[in-house]
């Protein structure tokens, strides 16, 4: 005679409030659409994508935004693709418009390549977003290399983007835009103050090696060596074409120098 004892389990469904978070650090999973597009249509959404891309080493997933996103104060973004130069997101970000408000991400990361996209790769697209009150502060952190409120490092293309509000504040190479540019960015604005406490600055690039062009800068970018309008430095390599800048730029050198 053998005495079999059942358990029953009840599996409970998580539960997500009005901005997509669940218990601890549980999001909700963004919706996979018949085209194989992620669709994100709130802050937790927007964090699972996060963490997906990290997990996979910025394997190319694909989304968009299907709504206007609000990420609700004292939560901590981190970038899609991951934090270091090593591993890059090469799918496409299409934000159709929508906006992302409240983004802020902290030094206490201890994040090399800082942005919504950390290091954007060869085959990667950010297109149609708009990011609004920005908060990037890696001044403290002396290994913050480059820092972009729409990516830190990009190598592919950047179209149709605009931060219209906030602070990117770096150690080394800061923009509004990207922290340094080997690939292409076209009709883009800033308007948040950009600042590179020991290095260079700039509106829409700190250092540009690709294209710059059809962008508007109306930002305050201040730097410890170099600072403009449009790009920090632009290299040989680099252009720039049909942009404006109507914001302010000052850079200080240690003797205190200005120009």
């Amino acid at each position: 005679m053998f005495l079999v004892n059942h358990f029953f389990y009840k599996i409970q469904e998580l539960t997500y409030d009005e901005y997509g978070f669940g218990p601890g650090l549980s999001y909700q999973p963004a919706a996979l659409a018949d085209d194989g597009v992620y669709e994100i249509g709130n802050a937790g959404q927007l964090f699972w994508f996060s963490q997906q891309t990290a997990a996979t080493g910025g394997k190319a997933l694909n989304a968009r935004l299907v709504k206007d996103v609000v990420i609700p104060s004292g939560r901590v973004f981190s970038p899609i693709g991951g934090s270091q130069g090593a591993s890059s997101y090469s799918g496409v970000f299409d934000g159709q418009g929508h906006s992302i408000a409240g983004m802020t991400i902290s030094s206490s990361y201890a994040l090399s390549y800082t942005g919504f996209v950390g290091n954007l790769g060869l085959d990667g697209v950010i297109r149609n977003l708009r990011l609004k009150e920005v908060s990037i502060e890696d001044a403290s952190a002396s290994y913050a290399f480059n820092v972009g409120a729409i990516c830190s490092e990009n190598n592919g293309v950047i179209e149709n983007c605009a931060v219209e509000s906030g602070n990117v504040v770096a150690n080394t190479y800061a923009g509004g835009i990207c922290g340094e540019n080997n690939g292409i960015i076209r009709l883009c604005a800033n308007a948040s103050s950009v600042s590179a406490s020991s290095n260079t600055a700039g509106g829409i690039c700190g250092l540009n090696t690709g294209m710059v062009e059809n962008c508007l800068n109306t930002g305050a970018v201040s730097a410890g060596w170099y600072a403009g309008g449009i790009c920090g430095q632009n290299a040989q390599a680099g252009s720039v074409n049909s942009c404006l800048n109507l914001g302010s730029f000052t850079a200080v050198l240690p003797g205190g120098f200005f120009f």
